[in-house]
Formats: C-alpha cells, structure tokens, sequence
C-alpha cells in the first residue's frame, strides 16, 4: 500500500493561485489594470474637464456732448450701491422673478461697481458738458451736488431683456437738502443673444440713466 503525508498531497496538487506580481508579468494584464484604474479615477472625480471663463467690461457713450451755456457746480457720484444678488463678480442672468443664474464662465473684468462709476461718470461729463464731475470722497466735497445711486437691477431678464432699474437722488451737498429722488427703470434689447451684446445693451441702459440724472441738475440749476 503506497502511503502519502500531508505534504506531499498538498505538493502535488496543481498550483492554480497566482501571484498579483505573477499577473503583471502577463502581457494581457496591463489592459486590465489600466481600465481598472481609470474606472477608480474617473469615479472619485479626479478627471474634470476645465470650462473655459470670458471676461467683459462696460463702455460709455462718447456721441452725446452738451455746449456749454450756464455755469454749473460741481456734480459728485456716489457711493454706488449694488444689489446683493448683482455684487457677485459674474454675470447674472434671471430665470424668473424669482430664480436667477449666476454664470460662472462669464465674468465681469473688474469690480462692476467700480466699472459703473466709470462709465457714469464720463457719461455726465457728455451729457452735461463739463469736466467738474468727480467721484464722491464725503469728505473733501464742500459744495456742489452729490448723485447717490441703488441698483435693484443689473442683469439679463427672463425675456432676453438688458434690465437696468436704480433708485436714485441729488442733494445739496452745503446743506444736505434732497433736491430730487426717482426711481429710474430700463429695459434694452441686445442686438443677439451674445453676451458682448448683453453688455452694450447693459451699457446703453447705464446711458439712460445717466440721462435722467443730467436733465434733473439742469433743470435744477435753472430754477
């Protein structure tokens, strides 16, 4: 009788495990853990695909200039105030009344407060014909008219619209007195539906703005 021990038994059974450094000698295998890899990477979310951000900026209206024929004080803008939801740095576009989208690719080229101050300013000077249109300090001003400014709106509405809408007063800066308050509200249709034509339109909408506040002082100063 042919007698075997344990060990032999186990020896002679066929070895079917193999090692993983076995595996990796094998030419078939790389493509297997190649897949397995990039099915580990892509589900913790390190492939992103990068989504490229455009920058846009405003511009003033330079084809309106007024001739000088009455003297006029010094006309001071600001503080600009911006409603929360526009102070975001990108562009906002509007859903419904009350849904919007910030547009995280389509950003505005600077502090948007600062872009609109700038534009509104040489607007005035246009439209009213004079370079004594400064920037508000609210200390340095002893005299002259002071335009303070909200934005309720500054953004692309629902209906495709460029909507511009900004509360709005002057004061005598000597004494403090309001000498008007308004509510100026515009809505510009954009040539396309490209965001550059956005910006113009919102851009033209700051013009109208500015308009209203031009021919309040002058009819202010002539009273």
């Amino acid at each position: 009788m042919l007698l075997l021990s344990a060990t032999d038994t186990f020896q002679s059974m066929p070895q079917t495990r193999e090692t993983t450094e076995e595996m990796m000698k094998k030419p078939h295998n790389y493509s297997f853990f190649a897949i397995l890899l990039f099915i580990v990477i892509s589900s913790s979310g390190c492939i992103q695909h990068s989504i490229p951000i455009y920058y846009y900026t405003l511009n003033s209206k330079t084809d309106t200039k007024r001739t000088i024929t009455t003297p006029l004080p010094p006309v001071f803008l600001g503080p600009i105030q911006l409603a929360s939801f526009l102070d975001q740095g990108q562009i906002i576009t509007r859903n419904s009344k009350n849904s919007i989208n910030i547009e995280e690719h389509l950003r505005w080229a600077g502090d948007l407060k600062q872009m609109i101050s700038d534009v509104m300013l040489s607007n005035i000077e246009n439209r009213l014909g004079t370079h004594s249109v400064f920037k508000f300090s609210g200390t340095d001003n002893p005299s002259g008219l002071q335009i303070t400014v909200t934005f309720l709106h500054f953004e692309k509405d629902n209906d495709g619209n460029a909507h511009v809408m900004a509360r709005w007063s002057i004061r005598s800066i000597k004494n403090g007195t309001i000498l008007h308050s308004s509510t100026s509200n515009f809505k510009t249709i954009p040539d396309s539906d490209s965001t550059e034509a956005l910006t113009i339109a919102l851009s033209q909408g700051l013009d109208l703005l500015t308009k209203d506040f031009s021919e309040t002082i002058l009819t202010l100063i002539s009273q």
